[in-house]
């Protein structure tokens, strides 16, 4: 069995902006994108993608969290290491971007499959065939 780090907490960014606390800590939303990421975690685990690149970039000041980022108008779940370049760790942190809420403010849980996949771009990536093909891995 392959061994991996500790799945990351999830955790709000500052200007989350959920007004109506769909995706407060332990609301419905934010329970269910929990498990959908600790399952996503899981399958990538077994499947050996955390082996030579772990999930949280070793520049993160927190290397235990992956914070919730609000982006109403992306097409696809994003991880990435969130910050200035050659900023103090303290000063970056990891971050998943996905349109948790709809413009109007709806909730919008990631799938597993989706989460997955966000998982997938960030330690290993598509290749440029697969970009140029499928826009595997390119946020709009």
């Amino acid at each position: 069995m392959t061994r991996c780090a500790p799945a990351p907490s999830l955790v709000l960014t500052p200007g989350f902006g959920d007004r109506h606390g769909a995706f407060a800590p332990g609301a419905p939303a934010f329970r269910r994108t929990q498990a959908n990421f600790a399952d996503a975690y899981l399958r990538a685990c077994a499947r050996g993608l955390l082996r030579r690149r772990p999930l949280i970039d070793r520049g993160a000041g927190q290397g235990n969290m992956l914070r919730l980022k609000n982006a109403p108008d992306a097409n696809i779940a994003s991880i990435y290491l969130d910050g200035e370049e050659g900023a103090r760790p303290s000063a970056r942190h990891m971050v998943l971007e996905y349109p948790f809420l709809t413009a109007g403010g709806a909730p919008h849980v990631p799938s597993t499959s989706e989460l997955g996949e966000a998982i997938f771009c960030t330690v290993h990536g598509a290749s440029q065939q697969e970009e140029e093909a499928s826009g595997r891995c390119l946020p709009d």
